[in-house]
């Protein structure tokens, strides 16, 4: 889809800051999908209670690691894809 279309969807979630990043929503604890909540500035599980900052680290538990960050390329039609197997360390982003 075109870059100014994306929206976060089940289980994964793009922003645009520098560039283009992608974080699971899934808490690695139990797969229970996360939600962001804005006025904390985190991500949130709402089944067992952990919590996330903006870069997916652990800020109360019982998550056992953070979440994990994808990797994305550009196609030269302009679509943005999210490679859920290929995940790569936090500070990966894809300027474009």
């Amino acid at each position: 889809m075109p870059l100014e279309t994306v929206r976060p969807s089940l289980g994964r979630r793009a922003f645009l800051g520098v560039g283009w990043s992608a974080l699971a929503a899934t808490c690695p604890h139990l797969r229970c999908v996360v939600r962001w909540v804005d006025a904390e500035r985190a991500y949130e599980c709402p089944w067992h209670g952990s919590r996330f900052n903006e870069s997916g680290r652990v800020v109360a538990g019982p998550a056992p690691r953070p979440l994990d960050w994808y990797e994305i390329t550009l196609a030269t039609d302009g679509r943005l894809y999210v490679n859920t197997l290929g995940r790569v360390r936090p500070d990966y982003q894809l300027n474009g």
